[in-house]
């Protein structure tokens, strides 16, 4: 605190002493032996300019007994309280300092200008590309507990899916402040999303103007899916950690940007993702094959995905119909997410 003020004034029974200092959250507390109140900076000017009012008799005596009358040194203090408070204020803002966890989370915190506190990010976060120059804790489900610990952040934002339990139960063990995020792949999921994460870094106005932008591209994409006559049949094949091919069913990021784009997702039969069989493939008879553009170098390229059991047999494999989006935008719901809708849009009805 950096300014403690003390009055005492001299009664005929005793003696009242009054104690005004700044309270953490900012505002003027005033404590006596007896009772603590807190104001607001504003509040406590207005207690005391009707306390002045007050004064009617007395208008004509010199202004430095006037001030006297109510106490020249609750006056002083709040003036400097006043600008103490705006100071600690600021003091506080510039010390946050961040670690995400999900790259959509360091792409929304970057897209509401507070790109400059993170100290840390994971594995995901390849947008933008400031990101990729940050320390990194780690794949976002097995990140290290101690790599986030010593980079002493105010504050981590994770997504659902991070982990393990344990590193972020450590985490919080070590009184650093976790946010957990929604991450609901669809419109209202992805608005969700920015206004937590605008919240939590207290950026409001930000996140609200960030939606607009996304609704307005929204807009744009939905009107141009609404063009296009034909609906193709587009598979999802993914690759986590480098492993067998996986297909992408209902209930996925994928399925929820296929529909938006103007295509099917023709794997219906269950949720999350499954490991590719050639029979299911060639059963679905894919027109595309879409995979986000990280997943298809890992492969080794489109010939790779044209040799996979069963591709070739479908009108995706003889029409070599492979087509990629950047991972973010295509399964990051973020405020990207008209960009990545468009472009899909014109991808797979090309």
């Amino acid at each position: 605190m950096p300014f403690d003020f003390y009055e005492k004034r001299k009664r005929e029974t005793s003696d009242e002493t009054k104690r005004i200092y700044v309270c953490e959250c900012g505002d003027i507390c005033v404590e006596t032996r007896h009772s603590r109140q807190s104001f607001t900076p504003a509040e406590f000017v207005s207690i005391l300019r009707n306390i002045t009012m007050k004064q009617k008799n007395n208008k004509f005596l010199p202004v430095l007994q006037q001030i006297n009358r109510i106490g020249g040194a609750i006056l002083l203090a709040v003036l400097f309280l006043s600008a103490c408070a705006k100071q600690s204020a600021e003091t506080s803002s510039e010390k946050v300092k961040i670690v995400t966890v999900g790259g959509a989370i360091t792409e929304i915190v970057y897209a509401l200008g507070a790109g400059e506190k993170l100290v840390g990010t994971d594995t995901s976060s390849v947008f933008p590309e400031a990101a990729t120059k940050l320390p990194q804790v780690g794949y976002q489900r097995t990140i290290s507990a101690e790599g986030v610990i010593s980079m002493k952040p105010s504050l981590v934002l994770i997504l659902p899916e991070a982990g393990p339990p344990a590193a972020i139960q450590q985490i919080e063990s070590a009184g650093i402040k976790i946010v957990r995020i929604n991450n609901e792949s669809s419109v209202d999921g992805t608005k969700a999303k920015i206004r937590q994460i605008a919240e939590a870094i207290n950026q409001k106005e930000k996140g609200e103007e960030l939606i607009k932008n996304l609704e307005t591209e929204l807009t744009e994409a939905e009107k141009l899916a609404a063009t296009k006559s034909d609906k193709p049949k587009v598979v999802f094949i993914y690759s986590r950690g480098g492993g067998a091919a996986q297909v992408g069913g209902k209930e996925t990021p994928a399925d929820a940007m296929i529909k938006m784009a103007g295509g099917t997702n023709p794997i219906m039969e269950f949720s999350e993702y499954k490991p590719l069989t050639p029979e299911a493939l060639v059963a679905a008879a894919p027109d595309v094959i879409l995979l986000p553009t990280r997943a298809l170098a890992s492969f080794g390229g489109i010939e790779a995905i044209l040799n996979l059991p069963g591709v070739r047999e479908t009108p995706a494999g003889k029409n070599k119909r492979i087509i990629t989006v950047d991972d973010t935008l295509l399964l990051g719901f973020t405020p990207r997410l008209g960009q990545g809708v468009k472009e899909l849009c014109e991808k797979i009805h090309q």
